[in-house]
């Protein structure tokens, strides 16, 4: 019964910080030029991928 409240509640949290990133990303690339909106992206999808393996 734990591991359920805790998958659902790291669903949710992965959920909210997923949007929370995306939004990010869409005002830095609205803001910044194409190399910089660049970085962002090739820094958050390693980051992302980098936490996910762990």
């Amino acid at each position: 019964m734990y591991n359920n409240k805790l998958a659902i509640f790291l669903i949710i949290t992965s959920v909210f910080f997923g949007t929370v990133m995306l939004s990010f990303l869409k005002i830095a690339q609205e803001d910044v030029n194409v190399y910089v909106a660049g970085f962002f992206r090739f820094f958050f999808r390693v980051s992302n991928n980098f936490t996910l393996y762990n």
